[in-house]
């Protein structure tokens, strides 16, 4: 079966998944990961590329992403990957690709953007790294809480309808992490970025203009029915 085309709607969120190839630890250092920022900073000036949110692990990193064009989000993955190849092949004398091929993405529900930056952001909690998403660095947490302040980041418009504030919106999302998230929601986001297929809610998923081998509204998981006898 032929492969579907990358699915990306320009003006809509979109979470995007890139991992290293095998086991292989993309993040060693400080520096790797500062090298990578600053490469998502740039990249993101240059391709028009909204940066939403983020967690970088040692294995990879979970991004949310807002591209102006449909072209934009390949154009941003693209030299983001080959910035940090020479400075992670340079650096650790590796040679050939890092990555575990091409990086998985969905479009997401623009009411679901809050929740799957909260997702990518307590990532390190459910892990292990850290008890708590603010003792964790290389996340956006700290931004959204309103504890320091990462300049290429650019604030969504739902998270703007939080409050009037910076304080308040910080204040209103602490709120919102404070409570249990629901255990579907990050197998699903990820599920749905493995297959290419977009995350939201029935209506918003409907509406999209995409093939229809990828409409796939959002399922609840739960127990499984009791078969009748």
């Amino acid at each position: 079966m032929a492969r579907l085309t990358r699915c990306t709607i320009a003006g809509l969120p979109h979470l995007v998944v890139q991992k290293g190839a095998g086991r292989l630890d993309v993040f060693r250092s400080d520096e790797d990961y500062l090298y990578y920022l600053e490469s998502v900073r740039r990249c993101s000036e240059s391709s028009g590329v909204a940066v939403r949110g983020y967690v970088l692990l040692p294995a990879g990193a979970h991004l949310l992403l807002c591209p102006e064009t449909s072209l934009a989000l390949s154009h941003f993955m693209q030299e983001l990957s080959r910035r940090y190849v020479r400075w992670f092949n340079a650096r650790y004398l590796h040679s050939g690709t890092i990555w575990g091929g091409r990086f998985r993405s969905c479009v997401l529900d623009p009411a679901w953007e809050l929740e799957a930056c909260r997702y990518l952001e307590e990532l390190p909690v459910r892990l292990g790294f850290v008890l708590q998403p603010g003792q964790y660095v290389w996340s956006s947490y700290a931004h959204h809480t309103g504890t320091r302040v990462d300049e290429f980041l650019s604030d969504s418009p739902v998270l703007w309808a939080l409050g009037d504030s910076p304080q308040e919106r910080a204040r209103r999302y602490r709120q919102m992490c404070a409570t249990p998230q629901r255990e579907w929601f990050g197998r699903y986001l990820e599920k749905q970025a493995r297959r290419g297929w977009p995350a939201g809610e029935e209506p918003f998923v409907r509406s999209l203009p995409v093939e229809d081998g990828r409409r796939r509204p959002a399922r609840r998981q739960g127990r499984p029915r009791r078969k009748k006898q």
